[in-house]
C-alpha cells in the first residue's frame, strides 16, 4: 500500500511544477531533437540538430546550435516523443513552441523516474534488503527534490540518463 501510494502521490504532485519553468537552453534543445526525430527520423539527429538555431528563442543573439551529444537510446526516446505528438496531434501541427511538446518531454523525464525508483526498489530487494528497506530507499529517490526539479521544472533528461546507467551491466 505504501509502495503504491507512493507512485500515485509522485504522479500526481510532478505534473503540478510543470509550469513552474523549465532550463532554457537544454530544454529548448530537447524540444529541437524532438521535432527532428518525428520530422525526419532519429538518424538525422546527428546532422539536422548541429545545423539548427534558436532565433526565435533567443531573440535572435548568437548561440552555439543544439547539436546531438548523446548515444542512440536517447535518439529513440526523443524520437519516440515526436512520433507520439505525431500521432495525438492533426498532421503537421507539432511545433516548437507547442505546449504539448513542453508536457511530453517533462512526463518522459517524470516516468523515467518512476522507472529508476522502481529499479532502485528492485535492486535493494535483490541485495537482500527487506520490503520495507527497499520501498523507503525507493522513496528517498523518487522524492528527492533534485529529482524533482530537474525532471518537473527545468525539464532535464537526467532521469532518463539514469535509468540507462543504472540498468547497465557492469
Amino acid at each position: 500500500l505504501l509502495m503504491y501510494g507512493s507512485i500515485f502521490l509522485y504522479l500526481i504532485l510532478n505534473p503540478l511544477l510543470f509550469s513552474l519553468g523549465n532550463h532554457f537552453y537544454d530544454f529548448t534543445s530537447c524540444k529541437i531533437w524532438s521535432y527532428i526525430a518525428a520530422r525526419y527520423g532519429f538518424t538525422e539527429l546527428y546532422h539536422l540538430s548541429s545545423l539548427a538555431t534558436l532565433p526565435h528563442h533567443t531573440t535572435g543573439e548568437p548561440i552555439g546550435s543544439p547539436a546531438f551529444p548523446y548515444g542512440p537510446v536517447m535518439a529513440y526516446v526523443f524520437a519516440a516523443i515526436g512520433w507520439i505528438l505525431n500521432i495525438l496531434l492533426p498532421a503537421n501541427e507539432l511545433r516548437l513552441d507547442s505546449f504539448l511538446l513542453d508536457l511530453a518531454i517533462k512526463w518522459v523525464n517524470v516516468l523515467f523516474g518512476l522507472f529508476s525508483g522502481i529499479l532502485v526498489y528492485l535492486i535493494l530487494r535483490r541485495a537482500g534488503g527487506s520490503d520495507r528497506q527497499s520501498i523507503i530507499g525507493a522513496m528517498l529517490f523518487l522524492f528527492n527534490p533534485a529529482i524533482w526539479f530537474m525532471a518537473s521544472i527545468w525539464g532535464e533528461t537526467h532521469t532518463i540518463l539514469s535509468l540507462i546507467h543504472i540498468s547497465e551491466p557492469t
